[in-house]
């Protein structure tokens, strides 16, 4: 990924084939969860607590990568 105005790169992806893809998908779709509903709960819970403690680091990420100011809070 590169900042469209600057051409400096921000970061990169991985990239997968069309036949990863399609074993992904096939995976995806054979699967079927051993977790209970609470535990689904919590994991989706500490991974908001992840993305919230890095906010400040994910929110300069995706402005570099779309080249955009941030406004700063008063």
């Amino acid at each position: 990924m590169f900042n469209p105005y600057t051409r400096a790169l921000v970061g990169t992806v991985a990239k997968a084939s069309v036949a990863e893809v399609r074993r992904a998908i096939g995976i995806a779709k054979a699967f079927r969860s051993r977790l209970t509903r609470y535990e689904r709960y919590r994991i989706c819970y500490q991974i908001a607590e992840a993305l919230r403690a890095r906010t400040e680091e994910i929110a300069n990420l995706i402005t570099a990568e779309s080249g955009l100011c941030r406004r700063t809070r008063l």
